[in-house]
């Protein structure tokens, strides 16, 4: 029997319930594989769809600057990024991966089974392959190692900002758990323009009483002492959300 593709293409009928809703027959065979297959799609369809709408608001906008990725596993937003802006002609825009490169940290508390130590590893050289092999803006591409906590040092800040052109118009904080996030807005405060675009891929992952809030307590912390305000811009599936950047005044 042909699989459908269940979910993803909603398609009207002319009686009741006016759409077609996939039956027993329609789900004969489905194994764990296609769900997570059918899961990606899905999910990655929707992110495309976000990187789009906030680059053309960053070209409506007149937003200038580079973009930062904390968490680049199999770098699919990265390349996303990477082809909106060569589309948007956002030509002085500069890349930054920043990753352990060696899967999640070891917190002691994986939250859920797919977050355990190690896992959702992308190493440098496969990193490498993915986005050079993208072949759109490869000199512009900059990959910082490390788990957040450490790599995320005085010096580096230091050295980015001394660059022209440091600051940042998109900043993409895909890290998990509360205790990658902090160091993470910590960094990039001083990057931080108005009308930059902060995505937060995992505002309701793993969401449980254990998660000492995830990564949008982090970020509740961090917009309490920062010198922006962060105006809510567009959710993203049931997990993410972007936020404007605004100058308080």
């Amino acid at each position: 029997m042909k699989k459908i593709d269940y979910f993803s293409e909603i398609k009207t009928v002319d009686e009741e319930p006016f759409v077609h809703l996939p039956s027993l027959d329609d789900f004969y065979g489905l194994s764990d594989d296609d769900r997570i297959l059918f899961n990606q799609k899905r999910r990655q369809k929707i992110r495309f769809d976000f990187f789009i709408n906030a680059f053309d608001y960053l070209t409506g906008s007149e937003i200038t600057g580079n973009y930062f990725e904390f968490g680049c596993h199999k770098a699919r937003t990265f390349r996303m990024a990477l082809s909106c802006a060569h589309f948007y002609k956002m030509n002085s825009m500069n890349f930054h991966a920043f990753d352990s490169f060696e899967g999640l940290p070891d917190f002691g508390d994986s939250l859920i089974d797919q977050w355990k130590p190690r896992q959702l590893a992308t190493s440098e050289v496969d990193f490498e392959k993915l986005v050079v092999g993208h072949n759109i803006f490869p000199s512009k591409i900059f990959m910082h190692k490390g788990f957040y906590a450490e790599s995320l040092t005085p010096s580096l800040s230091k050295e980015l900002l001394s660059k022209e052109g440091s600051a940042a118009a998109f900043i993409n904080v895909d890290c998990d758990f509360y205790d990658s996030a902090v160091p993470v807005f910590n960094f990039i405060a001083p990057f931080i323009q108005h009308g930059t675009v902060l995505y937060l891929d995992d505002v309701f992952c793993a969401f449980k009483q254990t998660s000492k809030g995830g990564v949008l307590q982090a970020f509740n912390e961090f917009k309490s002492r920062s010198k922006f305000d962060f105006i809510e811009h567009m959710n993203v599936g049931w997990w993410g959300k972007s936020y404007i950047a605004a100058l308080k005044n």
